[in-house]
């Protein structure tokens, strides 16, 4: 079954940034903390943490914003104890929106991180 998880993309509905920010808000370290528990169920699974942003701002600025909330939602996942070696925090910027910018409610949409199985544990 973990086989078929590989390159799945997951994203936890309630996992987005305030605009401008890298802050995990007390609901996305709850969504986090269900992660850890499914890492160290499945010790050999390695994700891919990609964030995003919306279309505000430069894009230089959007891409690097997203890397450091890559980084953020890694560096959380690393002091509950999560190998390094099994992360990959990478941002995306504004280039892969999900909905599009026509609304401040669609912007946050964007502003969000996803987890993508890249390696499944046997």
């Amino acid at each position: 079954i973990m086989d078929s998880l590989t390159h799945q993309t997951f994203e936890l509905q309630a996992f987005t940034f305030a605009s401008n920010k890298t802050d995990l808000s007390a609901q996305a370290r709850k969504d986090l903390d269900r992660l850890v528990l499914f890492l160290k169920e499945n010790k050999e699974t390695r994700i891919e943490i990609a964030a995003h942003t919306d279309n505000k701002g430069e894009e230089n600025y959007n891409m690097e914003l997203s890397t450091r909330r890559a980084e953020e939602v890694s560096s959380y996942l690393k002091k509950q104890g999560i190998d390094s070696e099994r992360l990959v925090a990478r941002g995306y910027g504004e280039t892969q929106e999900r909905v599009p910018n026509s609304s401040e409610a669609n912007r946050e949409k964007n502003r969000r991180v996803e987890f993508r199985i890249v390696e499944a544990g046997k």
